[in-house]
């Protein structure tokens, strides 16, 4: 009996989609628009627990949707240029999106592993018609964790794409202030 109660409520809760163990935040949408008047951002790695939110929308908007099952982690491509001096970085989960210029937050959350979790917001300021890449490490360093904020560049000298690292303003998760 106890077999096929279990079985009974595993099969109704598959079955009604598992909407009460499912996380609702809403899902990041590219802004409509000329294309030229946005940024674009690569959120190289593990893309789970990452949300935006703006001055327009101050809700945390994220990335990639979470279900009974955890976060779903995907890879989306706009076309952006790649660092041919990074080609690991393509090789797993990256997510490109279209924003609005101006000040943004990044929120991160990092799954648990052995060595913890990180969580911490960013402000950024995004400029239209730049692209920019985003890289938040939770294991390069043991003691903290590392995000890395930066501007696809054209290096003069080379003509090669490159990384110039650009300033950002260090939050804890919560963040909500723009400034």
């Amino acid at each position: 009996m106890k077999k096929y109660l279990s079985f009974t409520i595993l099969s109704i809760s598959l079955l009604s989609g598992c909407s009460a163990f499912n996380y609702s935040a809403p899902l990041y949408k590219d802004p409509v628009g000329e294309k030229s008047n946005l940024a674009r951002i690569r959120f190289v790695g593990n893309v789970t627990g990452t949300s935006i939110s703006t001055k327009e929308n101050r809700e945390y908007q994220q990335l990639v949707p979470h279900t009974s099952f955890g976060y779903y982690n995907d890879t989306r491509d706009i076309g952006m240029p790649k660092i041919s001096y990074r080609q690991d970085d393509y090789k797993n989960y990256y997510f490109e999106v279209y924003a609005k210029p101006g000040q943004t937050i990044f929120h991160i959350l990092t799954d648990n592993t052995d060595q913890g979790s990180c969580s911490m917001s960013a402000l950024v300021n995004l400029e239209a018609g730049k692209d920019y890449d985003v890289n938040f490490d939770a294991h390069e360093q043991f003691t903290k964790c590392v995000f890395h904020f930066s501007e696809i560049v054209t290096d003069p000298a080379t003509g090669v794409k490159i990384l110039k690292a650009t300033p950002f303003k260090k939050e804890d998760y919560f963040a909500t202030e723009f400034n």
